[in-house]
């Protein structure tokens, strides 16, 4: 589900801008990424999380999921808010996780909508 990408997206402190534009050739969704497709960015840092087809890099996938988050795309900011939630790739930081799954679950993520419902009735 893609949202507004207007709408304002909670800023993170933990993910600086990615180092990885190193000197090899981007792939086609390396390069639609960085054309704010945040659909693409959110399948390039799933493989980042993975390790499919590119090493496993949690930290890499945090700053993917940030720009797909910021470019529209609720399924990338439910799946940074996660890794915020458990402290995986990025410093553990629950306040951030839970207004980007706040922000994902406007912008028509439902599993977001539940995160966020399972946090808040932990008291997260």
């Amino acid at each position: 589900k893609c949202m507004d990408a207007r709408a304002e997206t909670p800023t993170t402190k933990h993910v600086p801008p990615s180092s990885a534009a190193a000197a090899k050739p981007q792939s086609t969704l390396e390069q639609a990424c960085d054309r704010q497709e945040g659909s693409k960015c959110f399948q390039l840092a799933r493989q980042y999380t993975l390790g499919e087809k590119v090493p496993k890099d949690l930290f890499q996938a945090a700053s993917l999921f940030e720009k797909g988050c910021r470019a529209g795309h609720a399924n990338s900011c439910t799946a940074l808010g996660s890794l915020l939630w458990i402290g995986q790739g990025v410093p553990q930081d629950r306040t951030v996780a839970q207004q980007l799954w706040k922000h994902a679950c406007k912008g028509g993520s439902q599993d977001a909508c539940s995160l966020l419902s399972n946090a808040q009735a932990s008291g997260g």
